[in-house]
């Protein structure tokens, strides 16, 4: 079993428009609008590689409760935290040729007392389910508290009879705070191009760069992730290598919402099924590329991942 944790989810509002006019007027189509939330779309895409998970989640106002209806057809267990505030809208716009623009709202600001009743909630879901081995902190959250991730790192760690394998997709700055701590550290973490950029103090690098950059990167986290480029990602082992994964494609794909999310959920049900760290990462990018194919947000096909899986060249540096 898998627990996904999203503690700022929000409502997608996507626009597909020919070209975006800057200081223009810009007539919108329809949007679609649908659940977002990195360990929501996580979640729903390990449903579709038939690994069992719980996906816990903040939720408040009118769209919260949308959330909580959308949620209801997909088939994997689901608990909420109600904050009085509204669940936040995120629009956003693919326009000029898949270009991607985000108006993001911060969302619902979580105090310390809001994180000791989310503790309390998570202790009930643990105890409850037994069996579950991993734990992903998913996404971003609007706090004062600077430390929030780590504080329920440090609490699991510290508070279960058992070990997590704990994975952190963090997509605000606070990813900073886990890469530099110095114990109770995640077990993987997963950076986009701008953190691992961010982190190594480059604005720009080739592979062969990056490769190097990663590979000399300080931090007391074992697996270091960086989804370099759609068909790309860059590794790091606990034993010091840097793996090179490329899925060349025969067709063309554009990064789709939820993209990273597909991603983590790949690597982790390799690691729900015990399989080392880099088979893992060969479901991981194949679910990733899946979700560009089959509309985002977590939504992938299973013999479709399976088939890419089979593709996917691996360099060992």
């Amino acid at each position: 079993m898998i627990l996904t944790i999203t503690l700022n989810p929000a409502v997608d509002n996507i626009y597909r428009l020919d070209q975006l006019k800057v200081a223009g007027r810009n007539k919108l189509p329809e949007p679609i609008r649908t659940t977002g939330g990195k360990g929501i779309n996580t979640a729903r895409a390990l449903t579709k590689l038939g690994i069992p998970s719980v996906a816990f989640t903040v939720v408040g106002g009118l769209n919260g409760r949308f959330i909580e209806q959308e949620l209801i057809r997909d088939n994997f267990h689901t608990y909420y935290y109600y904050n009085d505030e509204d669940t936040r809208d995120i629009m956003l716009l693919m326009h000029d040729d898949w270009t991607q623009t985000k108006l993001i709202e911060d969302g619902p600001l979580l105090s310390r007392k809001h994180v000791d009743l989310i503790q309390e909630e998570l202790t009930n879901i643990l105890n409850y389910y037994q069996d579950t081995k991993i734990i992903t902190i998913n996404g971003s959250v609007n706090t004062d508290l600077d430390h929030i991730n780590l504080d329920l790192i440090h609490y699991f760690k510290n508070n279960f009879d058992r070990d997590f394998t704990i994975v952190a997709d963090i997509s605000d700055e606070k990813y900073k705070n886990i890469l530099n701590a110095k114990d109770d550290v995640v077990d993987v973490i997963r950076l986009n191009p701008a953190q691992f950029k961010e982190a190594v103090g480059k604005e720009s690098m080739t592979i062969d760069e990056a490769v190097e950059a990663l590979r000399d990167l300080e931090t007391q986290v074992p697996y270091i992730t960086v989804t370099w480029e759609e068909e790309r990602v860059l590794s790091r082992g606990k034993d010091g290598k840097v793996y090179d994964l490329y899925l060349p494609l025969r067709e063309k794909t554009h990064i789709s919402p939820g993209a990273g999310d597909a991603f983590i959920a790949g690597l982790v049900a390799g690691l729900e099924n015990d399989w080392c760290f880099k088979e893992a990462l060969r479901t991981a990018i194949a679910a990733r590329i899946s979700n560009s194919y089959s509309g985002g947000n977590g939504r992938i096909d299973k013999e479709q991942v399976e088939s890419l899986m089979k593709q996917v060249a691996i360099t060992i540096h």
